[in-house]
């Protein structure tokens, strides 16, 4: 598409072999620093929330298993693969926490 319509410029992550100019934020580093934030205050039972078949989703869920896999901890931690829109995240986490789920920290990886 990008070869059709030039200039073309898209938000989100970069993807290998595409051709458009792509503006978005390091994903990867900003699901490590959010988990690491979270290791630093003594949390290692991490919950991600978060579709992580897509790019950027995938991209945070990388880093944020980094960051656990860096302590020795279980690097998949828990994954909620939460909907975009605020509602539907929203009542997916509660849902989890209905099937009586339990961890001690979250966060959500959202730019």
């Amino acid at each position: 598409m990008a070869g059709r319509y030039k200039p073309l410029v898209v938000w989100g992550a970069v993807m290998p072999g595409y051709k458009q100019v792509t503006v978005g934020t390091d994903n990867f580093a900003g699901g490590k620093k959010a988990a690491e934030h979270l290791i630093a205050q003594g949390r290692i039972q991490l919950v991600f929330a978060g579709n992580p078949e897509l790019p950027e989703f995938a991209d945070r869920y990388a880093g944020f298993k980094a960051a656990l896999r860096n302590i020795g901890a279980d690097e998949a931690g828990l994954v909620i693969p939460a909907h975009l829109t605020t509602e539907i995240a929203y009542n997916e986490f509660c849902a989890f926490l209905d099937r009586g789920r339990s961890f001690r920290a979250s966060s959500r990886f959202r730019m």
